[in-house]
């Protein structure tokens, strides 16, 4: 976020956040310290997932996997890993500040690029999580 929008979300919206942070924190420490209620949760989930999962709703999902077995299915556009494909603009930029780093990156398919950056860093933590198991297809 540019500082004005980190200004204007602060000033419109930060009681509302300070409040559902509270919300979500006495959330995790009643779980945390009731075995009945863990005992409520069922004892596995399977989520369906598109190309965007806001970080806030993917690191609950984690941290509620400490209590129940989660299984995610998510729509990936492509058979390759894409996570280090973003966009050329952003490329050339990032190439002029760190130029041994950009060699990290690629900018092969534009199709995968215009997901955005939100799309590509759920795919990176998916397929980091999936132990390699993620695309069994013909096998």
């Amino acid at each position: 976020m540019e500082q004005w929008q980190q200004f204007l979300w602060r000033r419109l919206f930060a009681k509302q956040f300070n409040d559902y942070q509270a919300i979500r924190t006495r959330f995790w420490q009643v779980l945390a310290s009731n075995k009945y209620k863990q005992k409520l949760l069922p004892s596995s989930l399977t989520i369906f997932t598109v190309l965007q999962l806001p970080p806030a709703e993917f690191n609950f999902i984690l941290q509620l996997s400490q209590y129940t077995d989660i299984q995610f299915l998510h729509y990936n556009p492509s058979q390759e890993y894409w996570a280090d494909s973003v966009d050329p603009q952003w490329l050339k930029r990032f190439a002029l500040k760190n130029p041994h780093a950009a060699r990290l990156f690629d900018s092969r398919h534009p199709l995968l690029t215009s997901m955005g950056k939100q799309s590509r860093d759920i795919f990176a933590q998916l397929a980091e999580l999936s132990g390699n198991d993620a695309n069994l297809e013909g096998q």
